[in-house]
Protein backbone atom coordinates (compact mmCIF):
# COMPACT_ATOMS: atom_id res chain seq x y z
CA UNK A 1 0.00 0.00 0.00
CA UNK A 2 2.70 2.33 1.27
CA UNK A 3 4.83 1.73 -2.05
CA UNK A 4 1.64 2.56 -4.24
CA UNK A 5 1.42 5.86 -2.63
CA UNK A 6 4.98 6.77 -3.92
CA UNK A 7 4.94 5.30 -7.62
CA UNK A 8 4.76 8.87 -8.79
CA UNK A 9 7.56 10.17 -7.47
CA UNK A 10 11.06 9.86 -8.87
CA UNK A 11 14.01 8.74 -6.73
CA UNK A 12 16.87 11.17 -5.12
CA UNK A 13 19.57 9.84 -7.89
CA UNK A 14 17.03 10.30 -10.67
CA UNK A 15 16.15 13.77 -9.45
CA UNK A 16 19.78 14.25 -9.04
CA UNK A 17 20.65 12.99 -12.60
CA UNK A 18 17.90 15.33 -13.77
CA UNK A 19 19.46 18.20 -12.08
CA UNK A 20 22.93 17.27 -13.30
CA UNK A 21 21.40 17.64 -16.76
CA UNK A 22 19.16 20.52 -16.14
CA UNK A 23 22.39 22.55 -15.04
CA UNK A 24 25.06 21.62 -17.52
CA UNK A 25 23.42 20.43 -20.71
CA UNK A 26 20.51 22.88 -20.48
CA UNK A 27 22.24 25.27 -19.00
CA UNK A 28 18.91 26.12 -16.60
CA UNK A 29 20.12 26.82 -13.27
CA UNK A 30 17.17 28.02 -11.82
CA UNK A 31 15.48 24.99 -12.60
CA UNK A 32 18.40 23.05 -11.47
CA UNK A 33 18.79 24.78 -8.06
CA UNK A 34 14.39 23.88 -7.83
CA UNK A 35 15.54 20.18 -7.97
CA UNK A 36 18.41 20.13 -6.00
CA UNK A 37 16.15 21.68 -3.23
CA UNK A 38 13.81 19.63 -3.85
CA UNK A 39 15.93 16.65 -3.29
CA UNK A 40 17.27 18.13 -0.02
CA UNK A 41 14.06 18.65 1.32
CA UNK A 42 13.48 14.60 1.00
CA UNK A 43 16.66 14.44 1.87
CA UNK A 44 15.94 11.44 4.21
CA UNK A 45 16.10 8.81 1.42
CA UNK A 46 19.70 8.87 0.59
CA UNK A 47 22.56 10.47 2.72
CA UNK A 48 25.07 10.51 0.03
CA UNK A 49 22.22 12.22 -2.70
CA UNK A 50 21.45 14.64 -0.20
CA UNK A 51 24.83 15.49 0.11
CA UNK A 52 25.71 15.74 -4.08
CA UNK A 53 22.98 17.84 -4.72
CA UNK A 54 23.93 20.33 -1.57
CA UNK A 55 27.00 20.40 -3.19
CA UNK A 56 25.69 20.84 -6.93
CA UNK A 57 23.47 23.88 -5.17
CA UNK A 58 26.16 25.83 -3.92
CA UNK A 59 28.00 25.12 -8.23
CA UNK A 60 24.64 26.63 -9.40
CA UNK A 61 25.09 29.67 -6.68
CA UNK A 62 28.47 30.55 -7.67
CA UNK A 63 26.92 30.35 -11.53
CA UNK A 64 24.65 32.66 -10.92
CA UNK A 65 27.15 34.71 -9.13
CA UNK A 66 25.78 34.33 -5.63
CA UNK A 67 29.17 33.40 -4.21
CA UNK A 68 27.77 34.43 -0.39
CA UNK A 69 24.89 31.81 -1.00
CA UNK A 70 27.57 29.49 -2.31
CA UNK A 71 29.93 29.70 0.77
CA UNK A 72 26.45 28.80 2.60
CA UNK A 73 25.43 25.75 0.62
CA UNK A 74 29.51 24.25 0.94
CA UNK A 75 29.21 25.22 4.91
CA UNK A 76 25.72 23.25 5.25
CA UNK A 77 27.76 20.42 3.07
CA UNK A 78 30.03 20.36 5.77
CA UNK A 79 28.22 20.80 8.68
CA UNK A 80 25.58 18.56 7.66
CA UNK A 81 27.16 15.37 5.43
CA UNK A 82 30.60 15.16 7.19
CA UNK A 83 30.59 11.51 6.46
CA UNK A 84 30.85 12.37 2.38
CA UNK A 85 34.44 12.95 3.12
CA UNK A 86 34.93 12.92 -1.00
CA UNK A 87 32.54 16.07 -1.53
CA UNK A 88 33.73 18.04 1.90
CA UNK A 89 37.50 17.68 0.65
CA UNK A 90 36.23 18.56 -2.71
CA UNK A 91 37.91 20.98 -4.74
CA UNK A 92 35.47 24.69 -4.97
CA UNK A 93 35.63 26.76 -7.84
CA UNK A 94 35.02 29.73 -5.80
CA UNK A 95 38.74 28.60 -4.18
CA UNK A 96 41.19 28.02 -6.85
CA UNK A 97 43.04 26.04 -4.39
CA UNK A 98 42.17 24.55 -1.38
CA UNK A 99 43.14 27.46 1.53
CA UNK A 100 44.09 26.59 4.93
CA UNK A 101 40.42 27.26 6.29
CA UNK A 102 38.95 24.98 3.92
CA UNK A 103 41.43 22.21 5.31
CA UNK A 104 40.17 23.40 8.78
CA UNK A 105 36.60 22.76 7.98
CA UNK A 106 37.87 19.38 6.56
CA UNK A 107 39.85 18.07 9.52
CA UNK A 108 37.25 19.27 11.79
CA UNK A 109 34.33 17.10 10.02
CA UNK A 110 36.46 14.14 9.78
CA UNK A 111 37.20 14.72 13.74
CA UNK A 112 33.16 14.75 13.98
CA UNK A 113 33.29 11.51 12.40
CA UNK A 114 35.88 9.41 14.45
CA UNK A 115 33.39 10.84 18.12
CA UNK A 116 30.89 8.09 19.33
CA UNK A 117 28.10 9.39 19.79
Amino acid sequence: MLMAAFAGIPAAGELLEKGIYTQETVGDLDGAMRIYRQILTNAAESRAVAAQAQYQLGICLLGKGDSSGAAQAFRKLIKEHPEQTELVAAPRPDRPQKTKRWSVLRDTAARRRQLPD
